[in-house]
Order: C-alpha cells, then structure tokens, then sequence
C-alpha cells in the first residue's frame, strides 16, 4: 500500500509561508500543556523553567569534605558506610547540628533508628535536643541530687523540630520515613542503620529459619519511590562494611562491600566510606601516650553532585577526655584547608591570618578562632570562593 501524507504538499507550503507559522518552542509548549493535563500534575517543563534545586546543600562543617562534594550533601539520598566504630554516627551528627544553625527553630529533623538512641551522646556532641522531664528526673536520682536552673536550661535547650522513629524491621522503618519525607517540612532524615533492619519476613520467622534478600527489597521499594517525589529532603543513610568474602583470591574484585542491594548502590547520590587511622596520643600529667582521639580517614566512592570521585581526606575526632572537647575537631580541620589555600600563614609553629598571629600552634590557634566566630566564618567563604564553589545552605 502507497504511504499517503496527512497533509498536501500544498497545504504544508502554505503553512510554512504563514506569518502564523509557530516556533519550535511554541509547538512544544502545546504538547507539555497536554501531557501535564492528562497525568494531572507539572511532570514535564522546559530546562530553563526547572528548579533543580542542586544549589541546596547541607554542610558537614568538615570544610575539606564540604569542598569535595560541592559544599555539602545535596537533596537525596546519602550514604555514610565504614567498619564498626569508625565515626558514622558522629558525622550525621555533625550534619544535624549545621542543619539547626542554618535553619534555627524552622529546622526538621527526623532521626529513624534500629538501635537505642542515645540522647546523651548526641547532647555532648552539640546536638541541640530537649530531654524528657521522666529522663530529668531519672538523672536527678542517678545524681542523688536536683538540677540547677542553668542546668535544666541546658537540657530543654533544643532548636527546630526533632522527631525519633525506633521501628524493628525495614518495612515499617523506611515506610515511616517515607511518610515523614512526603509531608515536605523535613530537611533532614537519618536512618540508623541499613545493616541493621531485619526484612519483615526474617521478623515473622522463627530465629535461625532460612530467609532469603534481606532487606533489599524494602530498601529498593523506598528509592524508588523517594525518587519519584518533588522534595528537597536529604536522607542520610548509615551502612555498614563487610567483607566481600565472594572476593577470595581475585585481583579485580573488591575486598569490602556494603549492604542494602543493587538499588541503594545505583539511587545514592553520595557515597562515602570511613576508615580509622592514626590515634592521637599526647603526655597527660607525665603520663606518655595517653590516647585522646583518632585520625578518620574519609573516602569519597561515588558523587553525583559535580565532584570528582575517589576524593579523600581525613578529620581528627576527639574523646572528650583531659581537657579535649568530645567531637570532630571542625576548627582544626579549617586551619589545615585554609593553610592548603594560602588564606591562612603557616611559619614554623605559628599561625596567622591577615597579619595578625593566632597562636603557636594548631591548638592554640584554634582556641582564639573559637572565641571569634566571625573570623570562622570569613576563613570558611574565603575557602569556599578559592575553591570555586557556590551554594545555598537554605531554601
């Protein structure tokens, strides 16, 4: 059968003649108008009408590892793995206290936990949650004394909204998250831990019955279907590694992995490992090689926020012992960066910024930045600006 054209050649000629003739962007307005009517939502837009938003970040206040992903983590899903007790907690952390900074009381924040959360701990770290009045008064008989009024005050300090989920199996936990994600108001959701959600299916069994997948499938039902929503939600997700011990003795497989499937390895937009390094030992009252933190060694693995991957780096995290405060050294991971810019003078010893000497010494240095915090923030733009990165901490 001969192919017969819709239009005449004649009619063709003639509307390519017309004044009336519609551009390309016209034509294609038509056709989005159409589709958005027939789905019933926005689904389709030109380039330069969609907000994608990837401005929007949220700092770690570790400024090396803010730089090498582009200010912070971006909306989306993000992924903090390394072996048992290397400091994955400790950086959401970190990642919360910014958020409550940068948003003050309009910040949201969603803690979705398998282990017991330990609300002491992320109060030492400078996480600014309220306690109980049942946990006040259990402390208060663990003391044998009452609170002063300062020190009540400190403990119902708390900015922003702060909700905790503990939930037993995957399903329940990620179907919770997701619930909180879809409202809109929350900027930040942590999960704890992807190793440790049992599947629903390992819950209803007996212990030691046989299961099969884990907890994949949940984990691949919540990316896809966080994907699909319009959110400028970041889903920090802690992970575990292991031994890959399908390695065995191949020379291109990898020697670790990490849990959660196929579907967390392809949805993440940012993926970095932990690892321990050196411990940090100093002399304490004559007393050699007392330990008083560790060096964590960060590794980027995968990046889809203009970054490069395989970027590294490391932060010194303190225990809180003889006269060291308990946390990630923020201020001395500045100083280092700011030295590798040449924004901050490094001669011998000391340092100095703009002229003016800060101190002998890392720690002496970061004492007086800490009682400045507007020099802080200077260091911390101009490291940024020499960097070539721009980005919003805000909507």
């Amino acid at each position: 059968m001969a192919y017969k054209p819709r239009k005449k050649i004649e009619q063709v000629e003639e509307q390519s003649t017309s004044s009336e003739n519609p551009t390309n962007r016209q034509i294609i307005e038509g056709v989005i108008e159409k589709i958005n009517k027939t789905f019933k939502s926005n689904i389709i837009s030109f380039a330069d009408e969609y907000d994608a938003g990837f401005l929007l970040r949220r700092p770690t206040g570790i400024i090396s590892l803010d730089i090498a992903i582009q200010g912070g983590f971006p909306r989306g899903i993000i992924e903090i793995a390394g072996e048992n007790n290397v400091g994955k907690t400790q950086l959401s952390v970190e990642v919360c206290k910014q958020l409550q900074k940068n948003y003050g009381e309009d910040a949201c924040i969603a803690l979705c936990m398998v282990e017991p959360w330990d609300k002491s701990f992320w109060k030492n770290l400078g996480f600014k949650v309220s306690f109980s009045e049942e946990e006040i008064t259990s402390g208060e008989k663990a003391l044998k004394r009452k609170y002063t009024a300062e020190e009540k005050a400190y403990l119902k300090e708390q900015v922003g909204q702060v909700v905790h989920a503990k939930c037993l199996n995957a399903e329940d936990m990620l179907s919770t998250a997701l619930k909180l994600i879809e409202t809109g108001i929350f900027q930040l959701v942590v999960i704890d831990s992807v190793g440790s959600m049992m599947s629903e299916q390992q819950d209803d069994k007996e212990f030691g019955e046989k299961t099969y997948g884990g907890n994949s499938t949940a984990i691949q039902e919540f990316v896809n279907r966080f994907t699909q929503l319009k959110t400028n939600t970041t889903v920090i997700m802690i992970n575990q590694v292991r031994d890959n011990m399908k390695a065995g003795n191949s020379p291109y497989a990898e020697e670790h992995r990490v849990l959660g499937g196929n579907a967390l390895k392809h949805g993440k937009f940012v993926s970095i490992w932990l690892t321990k390094g050196a411990k940090i030992k100093e002399t304490i009252n004559g007393v050699e090689n007392v330990e008083i933190g560790r060096t964590n060694n960060w590794l980027i693995k995968k990046q889809k926020c203009g970054g490069a991957d395989g970027e590294r780096g490391h932060y010194d995290f303190y225990k809180g012992r003889h006269g060291y405060p308990l946390g990630i050294d923020i201020i001395g991971n500045l100083l280092s960066t700011a030295v590798l810019y040449d924004i901050v003078e490094k001669s011998g010893a000391w340092y100095s910024y703009k002229g003016e000497r800060l101190g002998q010494g890392i720690d002496k240095a970061a004492i007086m930045l800490k009682e400045h915090p507007e020099i802080v923030e200077e260091i911390k733009q101009r490291c940024f600006d020499k960097a070539g990165i721009a980005f919003l901490v805000r909507e």
